[in-house]
């Protein structure tokens, strides 16, 4: 979001799709030249120092941290190592120039973060302290709308792609371009435009006029999440059915395993009508949704293609949503990349 507004104006370098890993750091360290205005970059967090080295070697004025959940257990021993892991974002900023953009209404930023010695923090969210304040947050035909408030004035905005986790995403570009000399108005109505990210919570026709929401690139705790909360807001008139797989990053371990049955726990809580646990992996959020009280006869467990298209095949109707959150990776072994063809009917391959 930020580059798409920042483009039409400056000389940007930035991330390439979701190109973030330490091994691309030196070739967009390289591409920053005489030319370049700004520089963006996502960087993610996946084991204790990762980010810290990340802000040494890019030493970025303004920072944004828009959430602490659990994502890379793999490569931390505990959710707790993770989270602090994260409050590595403030390693070297400039206690008096620096910029810091924090969600004001997540918890876990406030556990591990702290922020006393900085002099710019500026709080994005629903909260009432908040510098730039989203409220009458709704759902609307292609994305949602908001009122956003700042500095006692109030901007009517809307920003393609469902959810309101895009609403948080908007206000930190908002801010962010801000602070490079974007007018905020002149933020808005790019971000109306904005492109989503492919296989991102893509809404897309499906077989017998379906809708499938296809949220395949990768696969975390919080994006699971929020995944299914899009599909229960998405679905209130029709049924819905979430398709459930492996997490990539948390491992194996016993917390990750806690973090599957927590996503069977919000399935149940979410009031999905029909659940399909994918791989071995997933098993435990079958489990976990069956343990807080879903029909056992609309909890199904596959290990296929095929078998996930025999749940599916009497409910593919007009009347019936679909949540493919199954990662990317599993996605291309051939009988997924078969049950994607086929239940996605505007697929480009």
């Amino acid at each position: 979001m930020i580059r798409q507004i920042l483009i039409e104006d400056y000389k940007v370098k930035a991330t390439w799709m979701s190109m973030n890993s330490m091994s691309v750091n030196l070739r967009y360290l390289t591409g920053i030249d005489d030319t370049t205005e700004v520089a963006v970059f996502e960087m993610p967090v996946a084991y204790p120092g990762y980010l810290k080295v990340a802000c040494r070697y890019f030493q970025p004025q303004i920072r944004i941290l828009l959430n602490i959940g659990v994502h890379h257990l793999a490569d931390c021993e505990t959710p707790e190592e993770y989270m602090k892991a994260k409050a590595e974002i403030v390693e070297g900023l400039d206690p008096n120039s620096g910029i810091l953009i924090l969600n004001a209404d997540d918890e876990n930023i406030k556990r591990v973060l702290d922020v006393k010695h900085l002099q710019n923090v500026v709080y994005i969210g629903k909260n009432n302290d908040s510098q730039f304040q989203a409220k009458d947050i709704k759902y609307a035909n292609g994305g949602m709308t908001f009122t956003l408030k700042h500095k006692n004035k109030e901007y009517d905005a809307f920003i393609p792609g469902y959810g309101e986790h895009n609403v948080y995403n908007a206000l930190a570009a908002i801010a962010a371009v801000s602070y490079v000399g974007v007018d905020i108005s002149v933020a808005i109505q790019r971000l109306s435009l904005f492109e989503q990210v492919e296989e991102h919570l893509e809404f897309k026709r499906g077989m017998n006029e379906c809708t499938v929401i296809n949220d395949t690139w990768n696969s975390s705790p919080l994006s699971m999440a929020t995944a299914l909360g899009v599909l229960s807001d998405m679905s209130k008139e029709k049924q819905s059915i979430a398709l459930l797989g492996y997490m990539p990053q948390l491992g194996e371990g016993p917390y990750a395993i806690k973090q599957y049955e927590d996503m069977g726990k919000k399935a149940a809580e979410s009031k999905i009508d029909i659940l399909v646990a994918v791989g071995d992996e997933a098993k435990a959020i079958g489990t976990g949704a069956l343990k807080y009280g879903m029909d056992p006869n609309r909890v199904y467990f596959c290990k296929t293609g095929d078998e996930v298209y025999n749940v599916l095949a009497p409910y593919l109707n007009e009347n019936t949503i679909i949540l493919l959150k199954v990662t990317h990776c599993v996605m291309t072994k051939p009988t997924f990349k078969e049950l994607r063809n086929k239940l996605i009917l505007d697929n480009e391959e």
